[in-house]
Formats: C-alpha cells, sequence, structure tokens
C-alpha cells in the first residue's frame, strides 16, 4: 500500500506533528510492500527518503499567525501521486486543499487527520471573528469526508460541536521514552 500524506508543516521546523511524522515513517517501512511519501509545499523543491518538499508557486502570510499558506504547482504535485492507494490529509491548510483535489480527481480514497483545533487558537490569537471564519472554513472543508482521525478526546469533542454525521478515530500520540522521562529516573542519572 502507498500512502501520500499532504501536510503543511515544514520539515525545516521542529512541532508536534512533524514529530509525529517521524516517528511512524520507520514503522510504516517495516511492513511489506508499504510506501509512505510526506508532501509539503516551500520555498525550494527538496526530496529526502520518503519526505518531497513542492516548490511553492506563491504563498499569503496568514494575519495574527506566524504562518504562510504555500501553493504549489498542482500538476507537479499531480505526477508524485502515481500508485498511490490512499491520501492522508494533515488538516484543513492549502496542502489539504490540493490532497484533497487530487484524490477526486483520481478517485482515491481519503482519510483526513486533524491535528490541532485551529479554531480554538484563532480565538487565543486574534479574535471571535476570525474564529467564525475558520469555523465555517473547516465545515466547508470537511464537507463529504466521513472519517476524520483526532490526536485526543477533546480535539475530537471539539469538532463534533460543529461537524455532523461524522465518525470520528482516535489516535493518541505516543511519547518517545527515549528522549523523555520521569523526572524522578532523569534525577537518578544525572
Amino acid at each position: 500500500m502507498h500512502v501520500a500524506i499532504f501536510t503543511e508543516n515544514s520539515f525545516n521546523s521542529f512541532d508536534g506533528i512533524l514529530s509525529y511524522f517521524e516517528g511512524i515513517i520507520p514503522h510504516f517501512g517495516k511492513l511489506d510492500n508499504n510506501k509512505l511519501t510526506i508532501i509539503n509545499c516551500d520555498l525550494d523543491y527538496c526530496e529526502n527518503n520518503s519526505k518531497i518538499t513542492v516548490k511553492r508557486k506563491w504563498g499569503i502570510k496568514l494575519p495574527y499567525f506566524d504562518f504562510y499558506l504555500n501553493f504549489p504547482n498542482i500538476s507537479e504535485v499531480d505526477k508524485l501521486l502515481n500508485n498511490v492507494d490512499i491520501i492522508q490529509i494533515s488538516g484543513p491548510g492549502t496542502m489539504g486543499l490540493v490532497g484533497r483535489y487530487l484524490a477526486w480527481k483520481r478517485k482515491i480514497p481519503i482519510v483526513v487527520h486533524h491535528h490541532t483545533n485551529i479554531d480554538a487558537y484563532a480565538r487565543v490569537v486574534s479574535n471571535i471573528i476570525i474564529e467564525k471564519i475558520i469555523k465555517i472554513y473547516i465545515k466547508i472543508f470537511y464537507c463529504g469526508i466521513k472519517d476524520i482521525i483526532a490526536p485526543t478526546e477533546h480535539c475530537a469533542k471539539n469538532l463534533e460541536k460543529f461537524l455532523r454525521n461524522k465518525r470520528f478515530h482516535i489516535i493518541k500520540r505516543a511519547i518517545n521514552h527515549k528522549v523523555f522521562c520521569r523526572r524522578t529516573y532523569a534525577k537518578n542519572i544525572f
């Protein structure tokens, strides 16, 4: 099975979503006949193992957020999807829109992994109007999507408030015990 994941996150940054991807790449490759391709969009084209950054055609800096919405050349991204069996979208950003469109065009099954309650984040960093606009956009984005993966019960319940007739599946985030450990254990080491 070949899975293509579309994400907004730059591979040059460090955040929870990228840590999640970095964690699943080695495990996914151990399964027979499986291939994982993670696609994002940034300033320059780059290919590194299963991660592909397509070159940004144009971008918009979001007000209130330290974040760009990057738009790739869709026909270039389309060429990367040969033999893809399923598309996973990592949130409702511009790469999510590209993934949705290409899944529809190629008739590839789709699943959405909603990592962040961006409407709640908008309320904190901007105002209630931006939050309402984002909620409307999320309703439109998830139209036709039946299954949504969420990292926590809280994230799923937040979406259930304004998304009806969806099935939510919880896939909890894990902790790498080689990097993080209990404070009492760490005191004994040092």
